[in-house]
């Protein structure tokens, strides 16, 4: 379910107009409009949260449509995400190793050498 479905569905639960909406959540009934039918897919995250409080649906709540949609697009084999994020960042703390390995082997010598007498 994409936002503007979410909202427009909502809205049309509660028996509410545009104009409606716009009054309970300071959003111009324009924009309201454009993002119901999906014509704005991006209207920020400030606006998101004014419309989703002022119809009573938590961002918990229109996360989770999204994650269904997700879960149904993996399962038909359509959505399939170019890596998990753990890996990326796995392989980017490999690479910095690979490359600063002698200084940072270095670094942890240094840090875990007891100090000398008369270096207290």
């Amino acid at each position: 379910m994409r936002l503007g479905e979410l909202i427009a569905v909502a809205r049309e639960c509660k028996g509410w107009t545009l104009r409606d909406l716009e009054r309970a959540s300071g959003v111009s009934n324009p924009l309201i409009s454009q993002i119901e039918t999906g014509k704005v897919k991006d209207p920020g995250f400030f606006t998101v949260v004014r419309l989703l409080d002022a119809l009573g649906v938590s961002l918990d709540r229109a996360a989770s449509a999204y994650r269904r949609k997700l879960d149904v697009l993996r399962e038909a084999g359509v959505f399939k995400p170019r890596a998990e994020p753990r890996k990326e960042a796995e392989r980017a703390v490999n690479k910095i190793m690979r490359k600063h390995r002698p200084a940072l082997k270095k670094a942890l010598l240094e840090s875990h050498a007891t100090p000398k007498d008369g270096e207290r």
